[in-house]
C-alpha cells in the first residue's frame, strides 16, 4: 500500500493557564505580609492603581509617562534612537534591581521554572508543584496526590518534579532529607562515592551517628566514614532557607472569634491596603485616546484591573474555606485541638465548590486566629496516621503526644528521636523514629545533643 498523508481531528484536553488565572492563583498563594509588600510595590509602579483614603493622584498623561520614557511623544510614539531606548532600558533594570525587595522562594522558583518549561499544561503543574513546598524547599503533598489532584498520570508529574529538583537552590524540591542530600551530592558529581554511598544505602546509621556500625558493614577504616561524614555535613539540609531567612511576626490571614452564642469569620484584609483603579482612567479609555496609548501603558491598566479582581477573588475563596472549615471543625473551635476531626483537603474542596489544588495554595503557610490561639490553617486538616501497632490516631493527637514526653523528658539527659520512640512503644503506640523526628522538628525542637 502507498503511503498516504491524511487529516484526523482528534480531540484532546489540555490546561490552559490565562493571565488573570494566573495572577489570581499567585495573590491567593502568597500570606498577608509577603501580599502586602506585593500591593506596596504595584503602587509605587502603577499609575492606575491607588489606596483608598489616598489623596487622589491627579495625573496627566506625560506624568504617567515618567515611569516609561522620557517624553509623553516618546512614551505613545516610540523612541526613534534604538539605541538609546536599549540605553534607557538598561538604567531602568539596573534601578530596578536596587529597589526590588528579594524573591521568595516560589518566586525565584518560577521565575527558573519559565526559564525550564515551554509547555503550558508542564508549566502549570510546576506552580503547583511549587504550591506545596515547605519555607525550606522540600515537597509536601506525595506526587501521587498532586496528579490525582490535576487528572494526569502520576510519570508526567515525576518529569516536571525532575525539573523543579534541578533548579536553585539545590537539593530544593527533595521530599525528604535523604532525597535533598542525594541531589545536592549529584550536582557535584559524586555519585557512586563514600558520601553517596552512607546516604544512598545507610541513612538510618548515619543519623543515628552509628559511624562504627557503617565502618563494619562497608569494611572501611573509620578515618573514611569520619571524612565522608564530615563532607555530607557541609550539604544543605534546608534549601529553602535561605529565602525570607528575616523574622517575620506570625500575622494570620482568617480570623474565627465568638460573639455571644456564635463564631464570627473574617478574612484580615485590614492589614492590606485596599486598592483601587483611579475614576478618571475611563477618559484613556475613549476611542482616540486608546488608540494612542502605548502597549506598555495598556498593560499596566490591564495589570491595575487584573489585580483589583484577584484580591477580590482571594478574599472570597479565604472566607468560604473559614466557614467551611468552621462548619467542619466547630467542636475544635469550642472546646479545644483535642476535638480536631479527621479532614482532608479534598473533603473541604467539595464544600467549598473548588479544586483541591486551589484549597491547597489557599492555606499554604497561613495562619487562623482561633480561640485557641495562632495556628497553621493546615493543622486543622487532621488525617488519621495508622501506627505499626495498627492504632489510628490523628497526625494532630500524635504529636501532641511527641510533645508531652519531650516536655517531661530529663533535661540533663534529653531523649534522642530513637529514645521517644521506644518511649511511646512502651505506652502502646508504636511509632517510628523517622516519625518523631518529623513531628519534634514541627514543635521546632532541636535534636537530643543540642538540647544538653
Amino acid at each position: 500500500m502507498e503511503p498516504r498523508l491524511q487529516l484526523q481531528v482528534k480531540p484532546s484536553v489540555q490546561l490552559r493557564v490565562t493571565p488573570q488565572l494566573k495572577l489570581s492563583l499567585a495573590i491567593l498563594q502568597k500570606p498577608i505580609l509577603e501580599l502586602k509588600g506585593f500591593i506596596d510595590q504595584v503602587l509605587t509602579e502603577n499609575p492606575f492603581l491607588e489606596a483608598e483614603g489616598s489623596p487622589e493622584r491627579e495625573l496627566s498623561l506625560e506624568q504617567m509617562a515618567e515611569p516609561f520614557g522620557d517624553t509623553l511623544d516618546d512614551w505613545i510614539q516610540g523612541e526613534t534612537d534604538p539605541s538609546a531606548a536599549e540605553t534607557l532600558q538598561e538604567r531602568r533594570d539596573y534601578l530596578l534591581t536596587l529597589a526590588a525587595p528579594p524573591a521568595s522562594l516560589r518566586e525565584e522558583l518560577s521565575r527558573q521554572l519559565q526559564l525550564s518549561i515551554s509547555s503550558p499544561e508542564e508549566l502549570q503543574i510546576g506552580e503547583i508543584i511549587i504550591g506545596n513546598l515547605n519555607t525550606h524547599g522540600y515537597l509536601t503533598s506525595s506526587i501521587g496526590e498532586i496528579a490525582r489532584e490535576l487528572g494526569i498520570k502520576e510519570e508526567k508529574a515525576s518529569r516536571v518534579l525532575a525539573v523543579i529538583q534541578s533548579l536553585e537552590p539545590v537539593g530544593v524540591g527533595a521530599r525528604n532529607l535523604q532525597e535533598c542530600l542525594m541531589i545536592q551530592l549529584k550536582r557535584k558529581g559524586r555519585e557512586g562515592s563514600l558520601p553517596w554511598k552512607l546516604v544512598g544505602h545507610h541513612f538510618e546509621d548515619l543519623a543515628g551517628h552509628r559511624f562504627d556500625r557503617i565502618a563494619k558493614r562497608l569494611k572501611a577504616p573509620a578515618d573514611l566514614i569520619q571524612k565522608a561524614v564530615k563532607e555530607i555535613r557541609t550539604l544543605d539540609p534546608k534549601p529553602g532557607s535561605a529565602f525570607g531567612t528575616s523574622a517575620q511576626p506570625m500575622v494570620p490571614d482568617l480570623s474565627v472569634e465568638k460573639a455571644g452564642n456564635r463564631f464570627e469569620v473574617e478574612c484580615m484584609n485590614g492589614y492590606l491596603p485596599k486598592l483601587k483603579v483611579r475614576t478618571d482612567y475611563r477618559s484613556l479609555l475613549r476611542p482616540k485616546t486608546k488608540d494612542a496609548l502605548s502597549d506598555k501603558l495598556k498593560e499596566k491598566l490591564q495589570e491595575a484591573l487584573g489585580l483589583v479582581k484577584a484580591l477580590e477573588d482571594r478574599r472570597r475563596t479565604m472566607e468560604k474555606i473559614a466557614e467551611a472549615l468552621l462548619k467542619e471543625q466547630t467542636e475544635f473551635f469550642e472546646k479545644g485541638p483535642e476535638y480536631l476531626k479527621p479532614l482532608t483537603a479534598k473533603e473541604l474542596a467539595r464544600k467549598v465548590g473548588c479544586h483541591e489544588s486551589t484549597v491547597s495554595r489557599a492555606i499554604a503557610e497561613k495562619y487562623i486566629a482561633t480561640p485557641w490561639g495562632l495556628h497553621l490553617i493546615k493543622d486543622l486538616f487532621a488525617k488519621k496516621v495508622s501506627t505499626a501497632s495498627g492504632e489510628e490516631f490523628l497526625r494532630s493527637q500524635l504529636k501532641e503526644k511527641v510533645r508531652q514526653v519531650l516536655m517531661q523528658e530529663n533535661p540533663l539527659k534529653p531523649l534522642t528521636d530513637q529514645g521517644i520512640s521506644e518511649k511511646l512503644k512502651a505506652e502502646g503506640i508504636a511509632v517510628a523514629r523517622r516519625t518523631v523526628s518529623k513531628y519534634r522538628e514541627e514543635l521546632k525542637t532541636l535534636p537530643a545533643h543540642l538540647r544538653r
